[in-house]
């Protein structure tokens, strides 16, 4: 294929506006209507057995998998908590799951 030197080029004509090219306006077009969610919250009161364990922790590490009805519990728990700007002790806000499982145990030490 013949290369065109730009010498040879045609020059872009700007052509005024026509239908098919609607004019640019300042006007911002209209924004999309917001819908607003308002997510129910239940309050549950647990009972749980704390015992005493043979000599004082300073941490524990936790890994695994929650599924099934757990899963979702745990995801009740984490968006209520997210909706309400609920934090740790140290004042972290409650984003993570470890940030949740930390408030959940605080919660039991009080």
């Amino acid at each position: 294929m013949p290369r065109i030197s730009a010498k040879d080029a045609k020059p872009k004509v700007d052509r005024a506006p026509t239908e098919e090219m609607p004019v640019a306006t300042e006007e911002q077009p209209a924004a999309a209507p917001v819908q607003i969610v308002e997510r129910r919250i239940e309050l549950v009161t647990v009972e749980v057995p704390l015992g005493e364990p043979p000599r004082r922790f300073d941490q524990v590490h936790i890994e695994g998998w929650l599924r099934g009805d757990v899963a979702h519990t745990f995801a009740r728990i984490r968006q209520a908590l997210w909706d309400q700007g609920a934090k740790t002790a140290d004042g972290r806000p409650c984003k993570s799951n470890p940030d949740v499982m930390r408030w959940l145990m605080e919660q039991f030490a009080q």
